[in-house]
């Protein structure tokens, strides 16, 4: 991999400007040897965030700042990478625990439903609070036990309630 230095070139396109001073950033805090490759991966990583209404500037600037504090195996991009997006997935700052990730697995597998980042963000606080086995313990009960809840009547009462509200 051809490792190039900084050429930021001159632009009055703003986004371009943005772009430029992340890949400097980066440069600056993680590694002045960034690739042409690496400095494309973080164009796209910016307009990935532009199109999900974010503010990829301040987005990806705090995220090099914290990314900056990890230990050098774990200063890659691909790494930087799946950080924004478990932010993105999380909300800002979230850095979810190994214990927390098990416990959204438990409750994919247990309930066959991918976690909205509101459920997820339930499981997180849960964990603070219960501890991570005794909640294992519980999901596995509660979901396990299909006397205590039937879906397919809150399906239904979803229906009546929409058309009663018309």
């Amino acid at each position: 991999m051809e490792q190039t230095q900084l050429s930021i070139v001159p632009s009055l396109d703003p986004e371009t400007q943005q772009i430029n001073k992340i890949i400097h950033l980066y440069q600056e805090r993680i590694s002045a040897n960034l690739s042409l490759e690496d400095k494309e991966g973080l164009r796209e990583l910016y307009y990935h965030l532009k199109s999900r209404q974010i503010d990829a500037y301040d987005y990806l600037n705090d995220a090099i700042g914290v990314f900056a504090k990890k230990s050098k195996d774990k200063q890659n991009l691909s790494y930087l990478i799946g950080m924004v997006r478990h932010w993105t997935i999380l909300g800002k700052w979230s850095m979810p625990t190994t214990e927390d990730q098990q416990l959204i697995e438990v409750f994919k597998q247990e309930t066959g439903i991918e976690p909205s980042v509101e459920t997820r963000q339930i499981i997180i606080r849960m964990v603070s609070k219960y501890g991570s086995i005794k909640l294992s313990q519980y999901m596995t009960k509660v979901f396990n036990d299909k006397t205590e809840l039937d879906i397919s009547k809150l399906h239904i009462q979803r229906v009546i309630d929409r058309l009663e509200e018309q």
